[in-house]
């Protein structure tokens, strides 16, 4: 889901392509290369590690991939000999992977294929923006003067960006100092965002489409 359409196509087309045109030792290389990918992948959907910050501690899984797509890409570069034709057709296959890039700047990493409706439609499902950099957009574009902002996780990232207008305030070592007027920024990682002072109001929101990764709320 977090890999660009066109990688499944062309990682198919590879495998044919891989297997069809190579001998028996060839084969049996290729075939440790799938199980490189299958094996771990099994293990991940069955067995159901502990897992956070999407898969990225299992990022290895991902370059056999790469591999037999890159025999896709091989073939296409042989038969194709109009250049022209060869460059559009590779700006078409990275089309997805740039849109996405440029709709999400600089939240790249939180970027999901139509597989899952995008990154709006992953949101509250899968995780999306798991370190926290929304935090320099929310406190960039907070504007109150004189302000308490009380940051529900990771504070000394957000205090990195604030202004000497803003006082930035740990909430989980200072939740009883808390008092109506100050504000809470919260970031929605498994949903802190709906549990935390639900009824306040959301004054500012850090988002992409659908896809809400950080609010500040004012406390009534």
């Amino acid at each position: 889901f977090t890999l660009t359409e066109p990688i499944w196509l062309l990682f198919i087309t590879g495998l044919v392509i891989g297997f069809w045109k190579s001998n028996n030792k060839q084969r049996i290389a290729l075939v440790l290369t799938l199980l490189w990918f299958i094996v771990p992948s099994a293990y991940v959907i069955f067995r159901k590690p502990p897992m956070y910050d999407g898969f990225r501690h299992f990022l290895f899984i991902l370059p056999p991939v790469f591999i037999f797509a890159g025999f896709a890409f091989e073939k296409m570069f042989a038969a194709i000999k109009t250049q022209w034709i060869t460059i559009s057709l590779t700006l078409v296959l990275l089309t997805p992977g740039i849109f996405g890039a440029l709709g999400l700047h600089p939240y790249e990493y939180a970027y999901y294929n139509s597989f899952t409706g995008g990154t709006s439609g992953a949101f509250r499902t899968y995780e999306t923006e798991y370190w926290l950099t929304c935090y320099k957009e929310a406190v960039q574009g907070f504007h109150e003067q004189n302000a308490q902002l009380f940051v529900k996780r990771e504070p000394y990232i957000a205090e990195y960006y604030a202004n000497e207008n803003i006082a930035i305030r740990d909430y989980r070592a200072e939740f009883g100092s808390i008092q109506s007027g100050d504000f809470v920024l919260i970031n929605t990682r498994t949903n802190e965002d709906v549990t935390t002072f639900k009824d306040a109001p959301v004054i500012l929101s850090i988002q992409r489409g659908d896809a809400v990764f950080c609010v500040i709320k004012q406390v009534p």
